[in-house]
């Protein structure tokens, strides 16, 4: 079985037995998904192979990194952390921890080349709020409390004269 990536009418896969091989294809269908021509191709492919879509992609991003040598992947991978579904989000960051631990010069490759890739390896992903271990979205969401004059010690208790250093005396 053949599925390819192309246009028109004619060239539209048979996505009704990708399902039952997907998981023996998963590096295959994984780049399938990331590189789909459109998000109608994208839905269709991520319906026919369902559950395994999330595990694809982290496949995919893995073989591009360890076997490829290629620093998209690192690319990819930060930027699907901010994925909408939460499991494709889960999975690109467990693609990216292991890009980390088995390939750090790529990694440290885009750092230095990609300044938003610095910035995103070093504050994590924007993400849904609430969510534990993402930042809150948003652009100036990185400088709201420094805007605001807050710092990290506002909210302790200073006592009744705001630890001002008075002592209740005159000056």
């Amino acid at each position: 079985m053949q599925v390819r990536d192309g246009e028109g009418p004619a060239s539209d896969p048979d996505l009704s037995r990708v399902s039952q091989v997907a998981r023996y294809l998963l590096p295959r269908v994984g780049q399938l998904l990331l590189h789909a021509r459109g998000p109608e191709a994208r839905a269709r492919l991520s319906a026919a192979v369902n559950p395994w879509g999330p595990a694809a992609l982290r496949a995919h991003l893995v073989v591009l990194a360890e076997q490829e040598g290629n620093p998209d992947a690192v690319r990819h991978a930060v930027t699907l952390r901010s994925d909408s579904d939460p499991k494709t989000a889960e999975a690109a960051d467990e693609a990216l921890t292991r890009i980390r631990e088995t390939c750090p010069e790529l990694v440290q490759g885009s750092r230095k080349s990609t300044p938003w890739i610095r910035k995103e390896l070093d504050t994590g992903p924007r993400g849904r709020p609430g969510e534990p271990g993402r930042r809150p979205g948003g652009v100036f969401s990185w400088a709201r409390d420094k805007v605001r004059g807050k710092d990290q010690d506002q909210d302790r208790d200073r006592g009744q004269d705001g630890a001002r250093g008075r002592s209740g005396g005159g000056v």
